[in-house]
């Protein structure tokens, strides 16, 4: 049997929570890929004691898997596109944690997952 690949780190665009039933406003939006092998390897190596569910390992996940937001404001009134730009606003925080939990878990092949791709 051929080697099949899962696509884990195909980008798309995903939306907080806090942001889905907005009346009339554009909702704060994130681009993420899941991580690739080598990626999910150095953030593995990263946790040490931490565990998982460390801020440190979302905020890892974050930097490396966000490719772009849409729909947010520097203080400026300027807007932030660049995640590493978004990492330093003062209310990122949460956001952060939330997409990088996002692309932790997008990242990873679940047993059914391994099932269902070894069985087609």
């Amino acid at each position: 049997m051929a080697f099949k690949s899962i696509k884990r780190v195909e980008p798309f665009w995903y939306t907080p929570e806090d942001q889905e039933d907005l009346d009339g406003e554009e909702p704060l939006q994130f681009k993420v890929r899941g991580l690739t092998s080598s990626e999910q390897s150095d953030v593995l190596q990263s946790l040490g004691a931490a565990g998982r569910g460390s801020t440190s390992t979302f905020r890892d996940c974050f930097r490396i898997g966000c490719q772009e937001i849409k729909n947010c404001e520097k203080p400026n009134g300027k807007p932030c596109k660049n995640p590493i730009s978004f990492l330093m606003l003062q209310d990122s925080f949460d956001y952060v944690i939330e997409v990088g939990a996002v692309i932790f878990d997008r990242s990873f092949v679940t047993e059914e997952e391994k099932k269902t791709s070894s069985s087609e």
